[in-house]
């Protein structure tokens, strides 16, 4: 027989109505933040992809691989935004080529 093993469940205080409000709060939204979480506002929300370390070098080697012919490899994991990070990348390489 296999070894029994006890399970301990931590379950946090309800401090809000409705379910969709308590799951945010249990994943560290905090209540005045809720609009902003769940109506992003892209102007507001986002960032220049440019303040990624190493960037323009990214891109100039990108360009680089592609002027010379060489392959390019895209790499994703399977959750929903590697995919759909993946597709977009792929998607947009494909443009820039033809």
């Amino acid at each position: 027989m296999g070894s029994y093993v006890s399970k301990v469940w931590n379950i946090k205080p309800r401090t809000e109505e409705s379910v969709g409000r308590q799951m945010l709060v249990n994943r560290g939204v905090a209540p005045d933040s809720f609009d902003k979480f769940l109506y992003p506002d892209w102007d507001r929300d986002t960032y220049s992809p440019a303040g990624f370390t190493n960037m323009k070098a990214a891109v100039k080697r990108i360009f680089w691989a592609l002027e010379t012919g060489q392959k390019i490899v895209i790499h994703g994991d399977y959750d929903a935004d590697g995919v759909c990070g993946s597709t977009v990348l792929f998607t947009t390489l494909r443009e820039i080529c033809e």
